[in-house]
């Protein structure tokens, strides 16, 4: 059973998805009203994923997720009433794993989960091979880029532009960064041969 922590500073909103939730199957462990208190309780229930709103009292959702990411990496997806791309860039840099518009239903946010998820597994592999979580954070940026090339140049889908983009990594004795930047420098965008 998937385990989901809820940071959402309005509590009338965070029971009612906690209860929509619970009614599709998923387990929440948790509701907190503030990024810290989020940190805090990802460090006790180690959730599976957060729904992390942005405008929260005290730490907002923006420093919790670059807290979170920083002490205990979590999957993050943003949940916010303010998805303007500033906002998304934002949370994208610190390490959000998906972004979603409120008012969200029930089923956008389990529609979500997979794709944040498999995000997520992408970047632990970089965190895995990088010094530090900013190098991550950049590696999984051009990464993200990279891999939208692919895309755009026929790869089905982006799991399998992470895992080309990786083989091609390894067959050329590069790192993963290396490859991604170099797949922008390529005169034909850098179709996977």
């Amino acid at each position: 059973m998937l385990r989901i922590l809820i940071a959402e500073d309005e509590l009338i909103l965070a029971y009612v998805m906690q209860g929509q939730l619970e009614q599709r199957g998923l387990e929440v462990v948790g509701v907190a009203t503030n990024g810290q208190a989020t940190l805090e309780q990802c460090r006790s229930a180690c959730p599976d994923v957060v729904l992390m709103d942005v405008r929260m009292p005290e730490t907002d959702g923006i420093e919790g997720t670059r807290l979170i990411m920083q002490d205990c990496p979590t999957c993050i997806i943003v949940v916010t009433a303010h998805s303007d791309e500033a906002t998304r860039a934002k949370a994208e840099a610190v390490g959000a794993m998906g972004f979603l518009a409120k008012p969200t239903q029930p089923a956008a946010v389990l529609e979500a989960i997979p794709a944040a998820r498999a995000r997520f597994a992408e970047f632990e592999a970089i965190r895995a091979h990088a010094s530090d979580l900013d190098e991550a954070l950049e590696t999984r940026r051009r990464v993200e880029a990279a891999k939208s090339v692919l895309v755009a140049r026929g790869e089905s889908d982006t799991t399998i532009a992470f895992q080309a983009l990786q083989e091609r990594a390894a067959e050329s004795g590069v790192s993963l960064r290396a490859m991604a930047e170099g797949l922008a420098e390529e005169p034909d965008g850098g179709a996977c041969r």
